[in-house]
C-alpha cells in the first residue's frame, strides 16, 4: 500500500528537482491536467493505480532501453506491465537516440 498525505508512511519533506515541476506547469498551460509528485511503492502497480484514480485517458511512461535480454525477461519493464494493466491507452516515449550525419558528396549521395 502506498502513503497517502496524514499516513504514518507519507514523507511530505521529499522535493522535487525544478525541472519535474516546469514540465508538469507547461503541461497544465497546455491544457492538460497535470501533477509532479513522488509517490512512494512499485512503479508498476502505482502508476496504473493512480491512472485509475484520476480516471486519465492515457498513460505516458519512458522507455529505460534495457538492451539484455535475460535481464528484461527477469526483471520485466515498467512500461510493458503498466500497457498490460492499465485501464486506458499508454504511450511508450524513448529518447531521440543522436545520430552522425552521414558525409555527402554535395548531391545528397554519400561519397
Amino acid at each position: 500500500m502506498t502513503p497517502r498525505e496524514g499516513d504514518a508512511g507519507f514523507n511530505s519533506a521529499i522535493t522535487l528537482s525544478p525541472g519535474v515541476e516546469r514540465a508538469a506547469e507547461k503541461l497544465r498551460e497546455a491544457g492538460l491536467r497535470a501533477a509532479a509528485e513522488v509517490i512512494n511503492g512499485d512503479p508498476k502497480q502505482v502508476l496504473v493505480r493512480v491512472a485509475e484514480d484520476w480516471r486519465a485517458d492515457c498513460i505516458f511512461v519512458g522507455a529505460t532501453g534495457v538492451s539484455n535480454r535475460l535481464e528484461r525477461f527477469l526483471l520485466g519493464t515498467v512500461a510493458g506491465a503498466v500497457a498490460a494493466r492499465a485501464h486506458c491507452s499508454v504511450e511508450v516515449v524513448r529518447s531521440r537516440k543522436r545520430t552522425r550525419k552521414a558525409k555527402t558528396n554535395g548531391n545528397g549521395n554519400r561519397g
